[in-house]
């Protein structure tokens, strides 16, 4: 048997000095480590924070090849329509109720930063949440591993983490 395409899903991921949990995965426990935020850019120059939930983190293995690539797949809130940014703070409000629709889910794993969402110190609103946007703690020295969720749902979990950014190929 030859070697093959191959394609995996796992419960998180350690990227850029954050540690990373699917939402359905961490929806017990006391930290929130699904909460994602990507900078892009727009055409006219701007640049805009995207913010969302990392649904799936998916591992794609070429033929032939040594090259793995990490992609989030993640629910994204419409910023275009749900976003407020507060002039005398700075804080960022994210309605978490308004889903960004487009086909557009998947980014590589390499581009998120970690954000944290918490009621707004006002606490009108339940469909606002504040945003916090964090800088990695610490770098993770550790070597390939594996974590097994449950006996269950059986899922791997592999540590991969450079000390830098790096390109998603071999």
């Amino acid at each position: 048997m030859g070697p093959s395409n191959s394609v995996k899903c796992y419960n998180g991921y350690y990227v850029n000095g954050f540690k990373f949990h699917t939402q359905f995965y961490g929806r017990y426990k006391k930290t929130m480590n699904s909460g994602v935020c990507v900078k892009g850019s727009c055409y006219n120059g701007n640049e805009m924070d995207y913010y969302g939930m990392l649904e799936e983190v998916i591992r794609l293995k070429y033929l032939g090849s040594k090259c793995k690539v990490f992609m989030f797949k993640c629910h994204w809130y419409d910023t275009k329509r749900g976003l407020k940014k507060h002039r005398s703070n700075g804080l960022v409000e994210i309605k978490h109720t308004s889903r960004l629709h487009g086909s557009e889910d998947f980014v590589l794993a390499q581009q998120y930063q970690q954000a944290y969402y918490t009621c707004p110190p006002d606490n009108k609103s339940s469909e606002w949440w504040a945003v916090m946007k964090t800088t990695a703690r610490s770098r993770y020295n550790v070597e390939m591993g594996e974590f097994i969720e449950n006996n269950d749902n059986v899922k791997t979990f592999d540590v991969d983490q450079s000390d830098e950014i790096s390109q998603p190929c071999c």
